[in-house]
C-alpha cells in the first residue's frame, strides 16, 4: 500500500517509472532531500509544502503540480508535457534546460523563479506572476497569455 511508504525518501539513480500515483503519498512533505534522475512520470500528482526536490533528465506527462509549494526545487533537463501547474507556488524553483509543452499555469506564482534556457510551447499561462524573476534565454512559442506580470524581471 502506498500510504505505508509515507516516510520514504526517494533516491533513484536509474531509470524509473511512476504512473497514476499521488507522489505526496511517497514523498512526505518534509525537509528530506528527494533526488530523481532519468525517471518518467505519467498521471502523477505532486503536491505538498516544504519539499526539497532535485530532478534531472526526467519526463513528466499529464502530471498535476497544482498547489505545490516546494521549499526548494531544481529541475534540470526535464520535459513537462500536458501538465497542470495551476495554483502552484514555484517561487523557490530553478528550471534549467527544461521544456513545458501543452502545460497549464493558471494563477501560478512564478515570482523570483529562475528560468535558464527554458521553452514554453503551446502552453496556457493566465493570472501568473513573473515578478522579480530571472529569465535567461526563455522562449515562448504558440502560447495563450492573459493577465501576466513581468515586473522587474
Amino acid at each position: 500500500m502506498i500510504k505505508e511508504l509515507v516516510e520514504l525518501d526517494i533516491l533513484l539513480k536509474t531509470e524509473s517509472r511512476l504512473e497514476n500515483l499521488v507522489a505526496s503519498d511517497i514523498v512526505q512533505a518534509s525537509s528530506d532531500h528527494t533526488e530523481l534522475v532519468s525517471s518518467r512520470f505519467k498521471g502523477v500528482t505532486l503536491d505538498g509544502e516544504n519539499l526539497i526536490l532535485d530532478i534531472s533528465r526526467s519526463i513528466f506527462e499529464k502530471c498535476f503540480f497544482a498547489e505545490i509549494k516546494p521549499k526548494q526545487a531544481i529541475f534540470h533537463k526535464v520535459k513537462f508535457k500536458n501538465c497542470n501547474f495551476s495554483g502552484a507556488d514555484l517561487r523557490k524553483a530553478y528550471f534549467k534546460e527544461c521544456i513545458f509543452e501543452d502545460c497549464t499555469l493558471l494563477g501560478a506564482d512564478l515570482s523570483t523563479i529562475k528560468l535558464d534556457k527554458v521553452i514554453f510551447k503551446s502552453c496556457r499561462i493566465e493570472d501568473a506572476f513573473f515578478i522579480h524573476s530571472r529569465l535567461l534565454k526563455v522562449e515562448f512559442e504558440d502560447l495563450t497569455l492573459n493577465k501576466i506580470s513581468f515586473n522587474n524581471s
